[in-house]
């Protein structure tokens, strides 16, 4: 009996050492390919965080300026020199900035909308001359997202009603207290510098 139980002893010991590497392989596996799967794995971009919406590129507080309001003759809709000038109001790369991580590219919406006003003006001139121009297909979205723009930010200001009882001119003169976008225009060019620099850029919260 002592002889049986000595050899099932000796019969069983490599058993349990082979079981034990085995055990030991699968879970040194399986740390491995989680590791793995940690460094493989993606940084979710800043529009699967936020899902349904976009992201805030937070300035902080911004200044406020003047801006007297009025018909000016500086951003003509046609003649010489008008392409240039309205094309100076975007900045360097388009008014793009790269948020997140993976610096992610979006365009500010203030600058969005500059486009669209000259992608307009570009329309009419085409329009009066009678000839077909690069910006018809983008007119009608143009038109559209300035309309959505308008209604999103609803502008409460009062403006005088010259004629009420004829085509309501309103007099639009006077003078605002607005949003410094000079601030915007030279946190945009540090964003386009970081990137270009290889620094990292600025993250939405």
């Amino acid at each position: 009996m002592l002889d049986v139980s000595i050899s099932k002893m000796r019969t069983s010991r490599p058993l349990r050492l082979f079981l034990l590497f085995c055990l030991c392989v699968v879970v040194v596996t399986g740390i491995a390919n989680g590791s793995l799967n940690l460094i493989r794995r993606p940084v979710p971009s800043v529009a699967q965080r936020y899902p349904g919406t976009s992201p805030v590129w937070d300035l902080g507080p911004l200044g406020v300026v003047k801006m007297a309001i009025e018909d000016t003759v500086s951003y003509p809709l046609n003649g010489s020199g008008a392409d240039l000038k309205w094309e100076s109001m975007l900045p360097k790369g388009g008014g793009i900035v790269y948020v997140g991580q993976n610096k992610e590219p979006y365009m500010l919406s203030l600058y969005h909308q500059l486009k669209c006003l000259d992608v307009l003006r570009h329309f009419h001139i085409a329009t009066v001359e009678g000839r077909a121009s690069a910006f018809d297909g983008l007119a009608h979205h143009c038109l559209n997202y300035l309309r959505q723009m308008v209604l999103c930010r609803s502008d409460l200001r009062l403006e005088s009603v010259e004629n009420s009882d004829g085509a309501n001119a309103v007099d639009m003169y006077g003078e605002l207290t607005c949003v410094d976008w000079r601030q915007v225009y030279s946190r945009v060019e540090e964003n386009q510098k970081s990137v270009e620099g290889g620094s990292s850029v600025i993250s939405p919260p």
